[in-house]
């Protein structure tokens, strides 16, 4: 069975030394999935911090899961970067920016002191599979029930609480994420060779939800690689933008919370012709006829 720990302070394991934390706090973008990526290939546990939070309670997350590595981009360098000290007495690890040079360079004095920065070097996928391949660094006592991200609660009544999920319910997620569209094939008289193919045409996905959230991270992204999804971020939520990238992108998958699919179906910026193939929403409280109107609206969506 799959497990989710709360850690209330500094996470410790006795036995086996747990591998190395490694923070991200960031909007959605292309380069959290890569740093999320990395760390697992490191044999590293994602720390994954709402970058919307505000910064008492992100020094509270880093301080109860103390990362050696705190990524961030050109927003959250300008939060971190003048709290390095504090962060240091808390046994949290060098501060990183990603941003271009040309961004970074601008920076005042005191923030730039407190941050270290990344290159947009692109080595090899050769260069970097030697490393993952030749070293190893972790990844030879990666099993089911080893320590897989830590998320955080929503701190609705306090601070963030830190919660380990393992590897064994993420990989279970691309697996039970999959019922439902199976069960629709089935019911529209396809056979188990229809469940197991990928789709004739690439999904393309609209990821409305944070990444930092389990329902963005799991139930999208983790599942949307074996699937061969097409993502397309949102860094914000704001309909008139929203509907640009539908548009744009000839999105085919939308979904999220209840309030993310009524926002893009009631919007009248939506093309009359527009449809989807697949719409998915949960994680709140829906009205009771939701999804009534989907079926009136996308008669031929997967819901």
């Amino acid at each position: 069975m799959s497990t989710l720990t709360e850690c209330g302070g500094p996470i410790a394991q006795s036995g086996a030394p747990r591998p190395h934390t490694e923070g991200i706090v960031v909007s959605n973008t292309l380069r959290w999935v890569v740093s999320y990526t990395a760390c697992h290939l490191l044999g590293a546990i994602p720390v994954l911090v709402n970058s919307t939070l505000v910064t008492d309670s992100i020094i509270h997350c880093l301080a109860i899961t103390n990362p050696v590595v705190t990524l961030v981009d050109l927003d959250m360098a300008k939060v971190l970067g003048p709290l390095r000290p504090l962060l240091r007495s808390k046994k949290v690890g060098d501060v990183h920016a990603w941003s271009p040079s040309w961004a970074t360079d601008k920076l005042p004095a005191n923030i730039r002191a407190g941050l270290s920065f990344i290159n947009d070097a692109a080595p090899s996928a050769q260069a970097m599979r030697a490393i993952v391949d030749g070293v190893g660094l972790g990844l030879e006592n990666l099993g089911p029930d080893a320590d897989g991200t830590i998320f955080f609660t929503s701190g609705t009544t306090g601070y963030p609480k830190a919660v380990l999920s393992d590897q064994r319910a993420a990989l279970h997620n691309t697996i039970a994420g999959g019922v439902s569209a199976a069960r629709n094939v089935l019911r529209k008289g396809g056979s188990v060779n229809d469940i197991v193919a990928f789709p004739p045409k690439q999904p393309i996905v609209l990821l409305a939800v944070p990444l930092f959230h389990v329902t963005g991270c799991m139930s999208w992204l983790t599942r949307g690689w074996t699937q061969r999804y097409k993502f397309v971020f949102t860094r914000r939520w704001n309909i008139p933008e929203v509907i640009d990238l539908i548009k744009e992108h000839n999105i085919s998958v939308i979904g999220g919370v209840p309030a993310v699919v009524m926002g893009i179906m009631q919007s009248p910026l939506l093309p009359k012709d527009k449809f989807f193939d697949a719409i998915s929403y949960g994680g709140a409280p829906s009205p009771d006829r939701l999804a009534e109107d989907l079926k009136n609206r996308f008669p031929n969506a997967n819901l």
